[in-house]
């Protein structure tokens, strides 16, 4: 779908935890891969133009953006509008 930004009069008000049904990551190299292979799912499969969530928390402890700050999620229909989304990498 097209690129939607949040209204900045409406701030979201909830924040959504995901998983991503991808196998886990352990090292920044292999969730780098991960982010790469959510991103192809979702723009393939999805038709969404980048990654569904906001951000992905990796088992590396890093935090990795998605579509960041600015942009509504993608992955829960009925709450994009008032959401930030954040997935782990795996379940």
């Amino acid at each position: 779908g097209p690129i939607d930004k949040y209204d900045p009069e409406q701030p979201p008000s909830m924040v959504i935890i995901h998983h991503s049904r991808l196998p886990p990551c352990s090292t920044t190299e292999s969730c780098i891969v991960r982010m790469l292979e959510l991103q192809r799912l979702h723009q393939r499969d999805r038709h969404w133009f980048d990654i569904g969530f906001n951000f992905a928390i990796g088992g590396d402890g890093s935090v990795y953006e998605g579509r960041g700050w600015n942009q509504k999620p993608a992955a829960v229909k009925k709450y994009n509008n008032k959401s930030i989304n954040i997935a782990f990498l795996g379940d």
